[in-house]
């Protein structure tokens, strides 16, 4: 009966180790996933930020359309994601941090642009310190957005035996 018993719990460890290493394979297969289109996310806003540096209306107009259509993609992509390993906090996390990217982008970018596009006449000092302030709030809300999500990501990271590269 002992022996039963015995080989009956060392049963049970292994089935629960096997279980958490597919836990863990799944936490990292959705972190990786998620992270993909965090960068793709990000590509888009890098490629816009070049663009604004150039001053072409045309160029910055067209980057702005890319990057808002690459981030609804990715947000898009993220809602279809499957959570069914609850990793729905994970998923609110990664939705807050590109709906943080999407804001940047509608809002101070969107604003640059407009500032830029202005004919040199009446583009003033204002207009600079107008985009020196936006570009420090941008940088302010990319910063926390990116932060919050580390922090998410690190705990994420700990609750499911994941190394964090």
């Amino acid at each position: 009966m002992r022996r039963i018993l015995y080989i009956l719990f060392l049963i049970s460890i292994i089935w629960a180790c096997k279980s958490n290493d597919k836990e863990t394979i799944d936490a990292k297969k959705y972190n990786d996933e998620m992270i993909v289109l965090q960068k793709k996310a990000e590509v888009g806003i890098v490629n816009l930020i070049s663009a604004i540096d150039s001053q072409n209306a045309d160029r910055m107009n067209e980057s702005l359309a890319s990057a808002k259509e690459l981030i609804s993609y990715c947000i898009s992509e993220v809602e279809k994601s499957d959570s069914e390993n609850n990793f729905n906090p994970y998923k609110n996390q990664i939705m807050m941090l590109l709906d943080s990217y999407s804001s940047i982008v509608e809002e101070e970018f969107r604003t640059i642009i407009d500032i830029y596009s202005l004919p040199d006449e009446e583009y003033t000092e204002a207009h600079k310190d107008s985009v020196t302030s936006l570009f420090n709030e941008s940088l302010r809300k990319y910063s926390l957005a990116i932060a919050q999500f580390a922090d998410f990501q690190e705990n994420f990271a700990k609750e499911n035996n994941l190394v964090l590269q």
